[in-house]
């Protein structure tokens, strides 16, 4: 299979491993020449443990990386989707997309929507699962969900990904996958701060299975299939996000719970992708929009941009 990868972060050469380990032909896109430059002279990726084959195609020019390929890999932050998949549009051959970017716009849109109306294709796939970078790439066991309402795509997406390491389930729910995925993170912020300020586990505990019920909710309200929370995608994803220092997100939440000094926490946020702030404020607006009782959210928000103190996030636990 000829496959092209969109975004050369850790989790875009996490899955290149998987791909080439499988014996699949890889291609890589990056908007960046010093990126590119940098990839092709030192044959090794900064972001992850992965010694990059030589054969794999590392590029700035998104024609020839998507031309005459099976499969579309998009692993590329989630606010760079819509120009990115413009791009794309020009040189698109009908080849299935596979989402593994995480991220929720405000009014509750997904990145699958987006993907199907500026390509105007079902062949979508979404994946998601409790799986860091670094541990796809040393070739632990990892699960993954896969997502589609096309079969075409979970089986293309399905046999790329297969192999001895890597099990998976699928689904038709799309929406509760996605929410899964990009939800999450916003969660673990939360769940790091609650870590920070060095409450117990039985503490954790709480907000944990608080965090399982209100994402529960949010599928509920935008139309997906709750068992979703169930599946790798959900609770595998959330509890692997939710309690690792691994986690960038849940990084961030630990240094605002420890009262780290602001400049400190702004150079965490400017030198890392965190989708978990970004999927914060269009979780705020759906909250609004679909009049869902979770104050917690609203606190976080109040927490992060400095209006309200961490301790009353514990104080309204019963709110």
């Amino acid at each position: 299979m000829k496959i092209s990868i969109l975004g050369t972060g850790a989790y875009g050469m996490a899955l290149a491993s998987i791909f080439y380990n499988n014996g699949h032909y890889i291609k890589m896109w990056t908007n960046s020449n010093d990126e590119k430059d940098m990839l092709l002279k030192l044959g090794h990726s900064d972001k992850v443990d992965f010694n990059i084959p030589k054969d794999i195609l590392i590029s700035t020019n998104i024609e020839e990386v998507i031309n005459n390929t099976n499969l579309i890999v998009l692993a590329i932050p989630s606010k760079f989707i819509e120009n990115t998949l413009t791009e794309v549009k020009k040189y698109y051959n009908n080849q299935v997309i596979c989402i593994s970017s995480k991220g929720i716009r405000e009014g509750g849109t997904m990145i699958y929507d987006i993907v199907k109306n500026i390509l105007n294709t079902d062949l979508i796939s979404v994946i998601s699962g409790g799986t860091f970078a670094v541990d796809m790439v040393y070739k632990v066991p990892i699960g993954l969900t896969i997502a589609s309402h096309s079969d075409t795509a979970i089986k293309m997406t399905y046999n790329s990904l297969r192999c001895d390491y890597v099990k998976m389930d699928t689904t038709e729910d799309v929406i509760g996958t996605e929410i899964c995925g990009s939800i999450k993170n916003v969660f673990a912020i939360l769940m790091g701060i609650i870590d920070g300020m060095k409450y117990p586990i039985s503490t954790t505990s709480l907000f944990f299975v608080d965090t399982v019920n209100s994402i529960k909710e949010i599928i509920t309200k935008l139309g997906g299939n709750t068992n979703t929370i169930f599946t790798y995608a959900g609770i595998g994803d959330i509890f692997l996000t939710c309690t690792s220092s691994k986690s960038r997100n849940y990084t961030l939440g630990k240094m605002i719970g420890m009262n780290k000094d602001r400049n400190e926490i702004d150079t965490y946020i400017n030198n890392n992708t965190l989708e978990g702030l970004e999927a914060l404020k269009s979780l705020v607006g759906i909250i609004d929009k679909y009049n869902i009782d979770m104050k917690v959210v609203k606190l976080l928000d109040d927490v992060i941009y400095c209006r309200r103190s961490t301790h009353e996030i514990v104080e309204n636990i019963n709110d």
